[in-house]
């Protein structure tokens, strides 16, 4: 299951990302850089960022199998954008749709309110690369950075919460139109829709045209769980 990640959940989630950092990144970074990567280090790390992310983790058996952070865009030159600054899974635990799992609670928290979101991957990371596009992640930029100065190509992604068609309604949804009316019923909330609001939801419904549909109107459907990522 997923839940919000605590002070308590640092000891495991720094077990796990030394361990696919170490095998990730083995070609990518600097051997000596992952080499000087240590327990105590990265628990120090956790407990000074803990209050400045959010946090969700995967949880079998109360053993944490996956993590993810996440919370404002730390460069972000315009306003509405939120990012993914993590999300890890564990190694033996690869292809078990744990980490769609995560990205997508992740997403979906931070498209409630931001209009798009971001994310940063090593260029030569290509499998997590192949993961994000199947998402709904599109390039947009290059950056070079440099870790014990080697230099690291970085692809930044985005989700764009109009240009994307991942979206569906709702298992929890039911929906009613008449006329130029549409009655929608989710979560306990029955709303009435009516103009133009009509034309973008079935829009929407038919992943057509969305791009001319306001921000607003999606965010609105999220938080009413009207709408899910698909």
């Amino acid at each position: 299951m997923i839940r919000k990640g605590e002070k308590e959940d640092g000891q495991q989630i720094v077990k796990l990302k030394l361990n696919n950092w170490k095998l990730t990144y083995k070609n990518i970074f600097p051997n000596e850089y992952l080499d000087k990567m240590t327990y105590s280090d990265e628990i120090e790390k956790f407990i000074t960022n803990y209050d400045k992310r959010n946090i969700i983790v995967y949880e079998e058996n109360n053993e944490i199998l996956g993590y993810c952070y996440y919370g404002d865009a730390k460069e972000a030159r315009e306003k509405n954008i939120g990012e993914i600054y993590a999300i890890y899974v564990h190694n033996d635990y690869q292809r078990r749709h744990i980490g769609e799992k995560l990205i997508k609670e992740a997403l979906t928290n931070l498209l409630k309110h931001n209009n798009k979101v971001i994310l940063w991957c090593a260029k030569d990371n290509y499998k997590a690369i192949k993961f994000y596009h199947k998402i709904g992640f599109e390039n947009f930029m290059e950056k070079e950075v440099y870790i014990e100065q080697k230099p690291i190509t970085e692809i930044g992604l985005v989700f764009d919460l109009k240009n994307n068609f991942k979206y569906k309604i709702s298992r929890y949804t039911s929906c009613l139109q008449k006329n130029n009316t549409i009655a929608v019923y989710s979560n306990f909330d029955l709303m009435f829709l009516k103009n133009e609001t009509v034309k973008w939801f079935n829009k929407i419904k038919d992943k057509k045209n969305m791009e001319l549909i306001p921000y607003e109107f999606i965010q609105y459907l999220i938080n009413k769980e009207v709408l899910e990522l698909d």
